[in-house]
């Protein structure tokens, strides 16, 4: 029984009643090269040894992993900020945010504007609309609820 190999196959074998040319069968053959030379050889490393020269040299491959790169001591692909399933879930939730912050009455929206976006505290608000600081903390923690409920049912 013949040895098949991938890329030097018995085109007789494979053609049978086919009629191969030199010609056809030299571009056959190189192009079962360049195959092997794409799919093995770049992927491969390997030693090139010149006995007269006494030169022994490593040649890497020229192909590598994503994952084998990230698992080097090296990590030369550290990861930066989120994956693309956390980015969409990201994008979700302030999407659903943005629609509940849309149902606040607008003096509970610019307390929650003020609290959370330009970073005010409850003492700094409570002074700009002239309520006591508690007042401010109750209204806050109430919104919070609605908006957690609110985000609760949106799902």
């Amino acid at each position: 029984m013949k040895l098949k190999r991938k890329y030097k196959p018995d085109y007789a074998e494979l053609y049978p009643g086919v009629e191969i040319s030199d010609e056809v069968m030299n571009v056959l053959t190189k192009s079962d090269r360049k195959m092997e030379y794409m799919e093995v050889d770049l992927k491969q490393d390997r030693f090139n040894y010149k006995p007269e020269q006494m030169i022994a040299e490593f040649i890497p491959a020229c192909e590598d992993s994503y994952d084998r790169l990230c698992d080097d001591e090296d990590n030369e692909f550290p990861t930066k900020g989120l994956t693309p399933e956390e980015e969409l879930i990201h994008k979700d939730e302030l999407r659903r945010l943005h629609i509940a912050l849309k149902k606040l009455k607008p003096s509970e929206f610019q307390l929650i504007y003020a609290l959370y976006f330009m970073g005010m505290t409850e003492r700094e608000y409570s002074k700009k609309i002239g309520k006591p600081q508690r007042t401010v903390h109750d209204w806050k923690v109430r919104i919070q609820g609605e908006i957690k409920n609110f985000l609760e049912n949106l799902k």
